[in-house]
């Protein structure tokens, strides 16, 4: 049986900030904020410690015009508002660079260094700068109403670890590591088609569309590598969008993925794959409520956007998947030898461009997938979008005809199911959204298990 000793830190950490805010308003159409606020935080190094940032946003209230002017009975409100904040951020405390105590092994006192070296003579505070206009509104008795928002946001002196040389004693060392630009459309719609005095159908509406990209690295880089998943890697690539797969891809001719003289598929290396940036977000909640029932739903969906799949790639070389045992062009079984009327050919074209006609005996070890002589990396990045039933609801509310006396005035029962239906995926036999891991670190399934549906029942008491 090992010895493992107990570890022990010691962190003390300190941050200490000022804060003011104005406002003011003209008529109750105008409004104008502002805030400033200072920090001082001793995660940072003492040169550059303190840090200031602020925000400054307006708006106006056209409705009020509108409506003094008699001219706007249909619309109960509406809004016009433009604003532009910078926000910083330090190091939290305990991070990477100091040893750790390990405690005694024979009564002797063990300690190790971090893997991650820390500069903290040269960190700076991340600052983020935000720009935002948007769109408020209501009307027809508020039967529908209306939220659209543009942005763009830039974050600066993005704190990353970055890899380097192991010859110095670290694997990584934390560093301002560059610049981040987010811009795009935000949308948020409510609609009543239906209401009655018993009965209401509701619908709130949600759309976005982000582009993210990579502006600048530290040190004129071009690239920075995020993360390595044995046959790609994750990448924050200068002109990309941050987390582009790069690995070995397809050589194409006229879209088609180009074989060799063997029917083996020519290979390229150190290409883009992929990012994990969808191409939109949206989602449509449907509420359906008569008298006291109530019943709603969420349709969720992500468009666009990739992975790669780690299990596709060892599970097809394994011959672990339905797709590895099946039949081949000719009706046979394409595991049988050639000579059998086994083999499989390849799609894709010749380097002369006529179609593919070389079989390939599949009887092997690795000629479908997960070898990298026979299929490259990219056979392994799927699209990661997806139509969900993300949830659902239904729910009863006994109300004071109920309670009479004491002092409960009411309760509402509700059973409500999350993550119940996968409509529509790309990923076979996983979940888009399984992983192992979150944050920056994304995209990647290896040994993922089926996520969960959940079903949970709940009691609101009124008082």
């Amino acid at each position: 049986v090992g010895y493992f000793p107990p570890t022990q830190g010691d962190i003390h950490s300190e941050k200490a900030g000022i804060y003011a805010q104005a406002s003011a308003d003209y008529k109750k159409t105008v409004f104008l904020e502002g805030t400033v606020r200072r920090d001082e935080s001793t995660a940072l190094p003492k040169d550059n410690r303190d840090y200031v940032y602020y925000s400054l946003s307006s708006s106006f209230v056209f409705s009020e015009l509108l409506r003094k002017n008699g001219n706007a009975d249909w619309l109960n409100f509406s809004k016009l508002r433009l604003s532009y904040a910078e926000v910083g951020n330090d190091l939290p405390p305990g991070l990477p660079g100091f040893r750790t105590n390990n405690g005694l092994i024979s009564g002797y006192p063990m300690a190790s260094n971090s893997t991650t070296f820390v500069d903290y003579e040269s960190l700076r505070p991340e600052r983020q700068k935000s720009w935002e206009v948007g769109l408020e509104a209501s009307m027809l008795d508020r039967r529908i109403t209306v939220d659209l928002s543009l942005y763009k946001t830039n974050t600066e002196d993005l704190l990353f670890s970055v890899p380097q040389s192991t010859a110095t004693g670290y694997t990584f060392s934390l560093v301002n590591a560059g610049e981040t630009e987010n811009k795009g459309i935000e949308v948020a719609l409510g609609v009543v088609p239906v209401r009655t005095p018993n009965f209401e159908w509701s619908m709130n509406i949600n759309w976005a569309k982000n582009k993210n990209m990579v502006v600048a690295l530290n040190e004129g880089r071009e690239n920075l590598q995020l993360a390595n998943f044995q046959m790609t890697s994750l990448n924050a690539t200068v002109g990309q969008p941050y987390g582009t797969f790069r690995g070995i891809g397809y050589q194409f001719l006229n879209g088609q993925p180009v074989v060799d003289e063997d029917g083996i598929y020519i290979n390229v290396q150190d290409q883009v794959l992929g990012n994990i940036q969808p191409d939109w977000l949206g989602g449509v909640y449907n509420k359906l409520s008569y008298k006291n029932f109530s019943l709603g739903f969420l349709i969720d969906v992500k468009s666009g956007g990739e992975l790669f799949s780690l299990d596709q790639a060892y599970g097809q070389s394994t011959g672990l998947y339905p797709s590895t045992a099946g039949l081949n062009d000719l009706g046979n079984p394409l595991r049988n030898p050639i000579d059998e009327g086994g083999g499989i050919i390849f799609p894709g074209v010749k380097e002369d461009g006529t179609p593919n006609d070389i079989r390939l005996d599949a009887s092997a070890y690795g000629t479908i997938g997960g070898n990298i002589d026979v299929s490259p990396d990219q056979a392994f990045i799927y699209d990661a979008s997806y139509v969900k039933l993300r949830e659902a609801n239904i729910s009863y509310t006994l109300g004071d005809n109920v309670f009479k006396k004491g002092f409960i005035k009411g309760i509402t029962l509700g059973l409500v199911g999350n993550n119940l239906w996968i409509i529509h995926k790309n990923v076979p036999f996983a979940d888009p959204e399984a992983g192992t891991s979150s944050g920056n670190i994304q995209g990647y399934q290896s040994g993922v298990m089926p996520t969960t549906r959940v079903i949970s029942f709940n009691a609101k008491l009124n008082f």
